[in-house]
């Protein structure tokens, strides 16, 4: 019996019962009640900035962005995400933060846990690379280059 090969990778939770996975990578760093500073007139999901190691990061709020709240909800435990992601392979790394309601689960994932990501969950096209299933739920996989591309409308 050939066993089936697994990635490791990080289940996010935004709250109000958004998840989404990053494969393990792509996950920098976790921050616990970190200093954020308001930017003005900007829009409700990314409203924060995050000064580390002398780098200025956007912290984008998903539960926000994605259910159009027009307030923003801030999940609760105080938890920022600090992604890594390159939008080319020849070029530098990048940084993005999202807040999360609670830390990251690191998981493991099959190319046979994969699925079609499920009509009630559409909001989530635009930023999924794909689809699997995760304890009976689906579950997309974020792309972070596109996410914090500024091409997000």
């Amino acid at each position: 019996m050939i066993e089936t090969k697994k990635d490791r990778a990080w289940l996010l939770d935004f709250g109000n019962g958004l998840q989404a996975a990053v494969a393990y990578h792509e996950m920098w760093q976790v921050l616990l009640s970190p200093k954020l500073f308001d930017v003005p007139c900007t829009p409700q999901y990314c409203s924060h900035v995050l000064i580390i190691q002398n780098r200025i990061l956007p912290v984008l709020n998903i539960a926000t962005l994605l259910l159009n709240a027009q307030k923003p909800f801030i999940a609760t435990g105080n938890v920022v995400g600090v992604a890594v992601y390159q939008t080319d392979p020849k070029q530098p790394v990048n940084y993005g933060c999202l807040y999360l309601s609670k830390m990251p689960q690191g998981i493991e994932v099959s190319d046979d846990d994969a699925c079609d990501l499920p009509d009630d969950k559409k909001y989530w096209e635009p930023l999924a690379l794909s689809c699997f299933l995760h304890n009976g739920v689906a579950i997309p996989i974020i792309d972070f280059a596109y996410l914090f591309s500024g091409e997000l409308k």
